[in-house]
This record gives C-alpha cells, structure tokens and sequence, in this order.
C-alpha cells in the first residue's frame, strides 16, 4: 500500500539519504527524492469529528442492540476532492442481532442502525481484537483475521491461522498490522511461545514473522516510528525490531518494569517513553524516562522528586501530559496537571492546572495513560457545602464549576463514566447513592451543560438493566448518545 511504502522510504532515507537508486523504468534517483514522492501520494486522514449531540436531550422510548463502549474510527480512505460529496464519519462498535448467538462488528454512522454488519465474525470486544488503517477495518476472529472496506463492509481479504493456533491480538502501525497468535496446546499446558506475524495492511502480503518465548517477553508489543519493540518480563534487555522487515536491532536496558509501565509506555517520535507510577515511599524511582530506539541508550530522564507522585498520563492533540500527586510536608495534598515536552525530556514547572485536596478527575483510570479525543477533562471537588463538578481544559486550566446533588454518586470519580464532550455540550452520567453511600449501579442520573458557561441544560434518570455489579457504559454516535450495560442500550438525545 502507499502507506507501507512511505514510512519504508522514510528509514530507507534516514539511513543513507544520498544512495542512488534505480526502480523499474524509472531514471535512477537518491532514497530522499523517492521518499519524498512516496509521501506526497499518501492520502492524509482527517481526525476523527466532535459528537454532536444537542445540549438538551431526553431519553427515546425503545431499546437498541448496540453494544455501548468505546468504538474505532474508522479514517476514510482519503480526504474528500473539491466538490466531492462528504463521505460520512464511521465507527466501528459491537452489535447484536437476535438472528446471532454473539455480538457482531458494525459500522455505524450518525444513527442508530449499522451502516454494514460483518455476520460471521464472531469479534471479541476490545481494542486488541480491531484494527483500522485508512479505508479499512481489520476485524480478529480466534480463526482469521478479516479486512473489509470501511465504507461498505465488503470483505477484502481474509488470513487464516493454523489449525490449533487462535489469533489473539491485532496492532496496525505505517500500514503494517501485527498479528499475535498462541498455540491452544501451550496455553492448555503451560505458558509457552507465541507467534507475531507481520501483514501488509491493503494487501494482507505477510512482511515477517517470528516465535517469541513468552516468559521473556510480554505479549503486548509497542509499534511506532518504524520500530517494534518487545518488552522484556525481566531484568534482560528488552529488543527492539524494524517494523517493516522484522530485522532485529538494539537491545534497551531497563530497570525491571512493572506491568502498570509496560501497559501504559509509548513510543513517540523515535523513543520509547516509559512512565513509572511510582509511590512516595520510593521517590528514586518516581520519574519518566525515553530510550532512542535506533541506539538502545537513554535519551532523557524526568525525575519528579520527593512528595511527588505520577498518576497519570493523558495525551491530546500529539501533546503529553502527567497528573502529579503532590505531598508537601507542610502544606495540604494537591494534585497539579504539567505539559511533558516528549522532544526535549522536559516537565513544564508551571502546572496547567491544579486541584485541591479531594479534587479528583472522572473517568480516568488511575496509573494509566489515556488518549483523549477532547482537551476537556472534568473533576469531582469537595466542598463545605457539598460535591461540585469542575470543567477543565488540559492548557486552559478551570473554565467553570457547578454543584452536584447530593443523590448522585462520586466517591470513586476514576469508577464513573469518562464525559462526552460535543462541539456545544457536556454530558455526565453519574450513578445513583445507594445505600450505605454505594453506587446504585442499575440507576444513573444523565446531566448535560452547555460547554461554554456550565449552565444545565437537563438532568435525566435513566434505569438500565444488565449485571447488577456492572457499570454503566456509553458512547455517541453523532447527534445521539447511547448509554447501557452490555446488549441493554437505551438511546439519549433527540430523534430523526
């Protein structure tokens, strides 16, 4: 594909910019010149659009089988010509039809039937079991691994596992998909190997492949910048791979890594960054650090210190940055949100903002990095007179603060539903106070507010059925928000 090309050209080019090569037909060139023809011809996908829910929205009577949860969007295939007609935005959801035993991918546009279904995937939800690349969804079955065409749902091409092997994870990065396969014979056993195999992404050509020791290695593998990265479950070094041919390269030495680093660390910009959720009992270990991957060697190192914590790492808009714990010893707890300079290794002194004691950000889970897809965060903050929930924007800092009845539930923000945030509104779910102070999971109070100002614009009770211990999920599908527990959705927001 002309994605796979590019990003090949591109390290092709860094390597050795003055080669001359000769392609074809074509009159012998250097790798910078075709490199740069080669990215000049990769269509640019467009980010993915705002909901759009309305500020005021009611509960429609009926149920929908949509699975609510988090989505993909799916990227169009390329940004529309002038005068082209607008190709609809799609997300990829589960959805479950009577006709089937198990949930089904689905593309869904702006309502609330799917726009194509793909019948015989039996898709296990979670974002390791999908995979999209611009114009197309790669759907992992425990059997194959399923391509269909993003506006259509029209299958492609279909790869096929070995007979007692299931596929059990798919990555894309620069046009390539890495796939994750486990012998069912070793996982019945004992832990054993696992398979990575590397596809071309519009195609389905298969780059490479290896066989990986699954004592030495986590399964989670890191793509990006052209590298691949296996993650060691040890004090060996970690090995670093070309994404494009399988090639090893360097080996990183790392102190041992906890699973909340290995879960939460990145790659960005050539270096792999690693978070360490450190506690304050060990503040020598409480620090941010990234590795070159072209060399293995640490690149730079951001210690926080003593009384500080890192709790999490949030990422918005190709920016980065670290909610911090702060414990003074002689001045109140407070939490304090700094931009991270990835490029440079350096922490911004001045917080963007913070939080006083008590003040906690919802829906975020704790020690953990989270893409978000609005630079609009919100915190629960304790007041004399009652709970209060705070807007913040990540370089903002407070835009507004409006209470909160005592009725609703928020002890445990981290445990609430993350707020859906449209081009003009805020939505927040927040479970019923039950009693002895639990959350009544089966009962939710849905306010909305104007983004701009904070004024409350509507405050709905909705029940939901579904496992008693279970929480509420929801997600928007354009003017609509549709909000449940597993196959029980309701649909919030107006009607068509």
């Amino acid at each position: 594909g002309l994605t796979f090309r590019a990003e090949l050209g591109k390290r092709l080019s860094a390597s050795a910019p003055e080669q001359t090569v000769s392609l074809g037909q074509e009159t012998a060139r250097s790798l910078r010149d075709w490199s740069q023809e080669w990215s000049a011809q990769v269509p640019v996908p467009r980010t993915p659009p705002a909901p759009t829910f309305p500020a005021e929205i009611q509960v429609n009577s009926g149920r929908s089988p949509i699975v609510a949860g988090p989505g993909l969007w799916i990227p169009p295939a390329l940004v529309p010509t002038p005068g082209a007609p607008e190709i609809p935005s799609v997300t990829l959801h589960l959805w479950h039809d009577s006709l089937y035993p198990y949930p089904m991918p689905a593309a869904f546009g702006e309502d609330a039937t799917p726009l194509w279904t793909v019948p015989d995937a039996s898709s296990r939800q979670g974002s390791e079991s999908w995979a999209v690349s611009p114009g197309r969804a790669h759907i992992a079955t425990e059997e194959s691994l399923i391509t269909v065409q993003r506006e259509t749902g029209e299958e492609l091409w279909r790869w096929h596992v070995d007979a007692e092997q299931y596929l059990d994870q798919v990555q894309h990065a620069q046009g390539v998909l890495v796939l994750t396969i486990i012998d069912i014979q070793d996982e019945m056993e004992a832990p054993g190997d696992f398979i990575q195999v590397a596809l071309e992404a519009s195609t389905g050509t298969e780059l490479w492949r290896r066989r990986v020791r699954s004592s030495a290695y986590h399964m989670r593998t890191l793509l990006g910048s052209g590298y691949q990265v296996l993650i060691s479950t040890g004090t060996h070094p970690s090995q670093v791979f070309d994404l494009f041919s399988g090639s090893p390269g360097p080996a990183v030495e790392t102190e041992r890594l906890s699973s909340t680093t290995v879960t939460a660390s990145w790659i960005e910009e050539g270096k792999w960054i690693l978070p360490t959720f450190a506690r304050l009992a060990v503040p020598s270990s409480n620090h941010i650090e990234a590795y070159d991957l072209k060399t293995g060697a640490r690149e730079w190192r951001v210690p926080f210190g003593p009384g500080r914590e890192l709790w999490r790492v949030l990422q918005q808009g190709g920016e980065t940055f670290l909610e911090l714990y702060n414990s003074p010893a002689e001045a109140p707890r407070f939490m304090a949100v700094h931009t991270l300079d990835v490029a440079r290794g350096r922490l911004a002194e001045r917080p963007n903002f913070g939080l006083p004691e008590g003040g906690l950000l919802i829906g975020l889970p704790k020690r953990a990095r989270t893409e978000l897809e609005s630079p609009w965060v919100f915190a629960r903050i304790t007041l004399p007179t009652g709970n209060a929930l705070r807007a913040l924007h990540l370089k903002q800092g407070k835009r507004w603060e409006r209470p909160i009845s005592s009725g609703r539930y928020m002890v445990r923000p981290e445990s609430l539903p993350l707020p859906i945030v449209s081009e003009e509104a805020v939505a927040v779910a927040l479970p019923k106070r039950g009693s002895r102070g639990q959350p009544d999971l089966g009962t939710y109070y849905i306010l909305t507010f104007e983004k701009a100002q904070g004024r409350t614009t509507s405050d709905l009770m909705v029940r939901v059925s579904g496992a008693q211990n279970a929480p509420g999920q929801w997600t928007a599908l354009g003017p609509r928000l549709v909000f449940g527990k597993g196959y029980n959705s309701q649909i919030l927001g107006s009607t068509r």
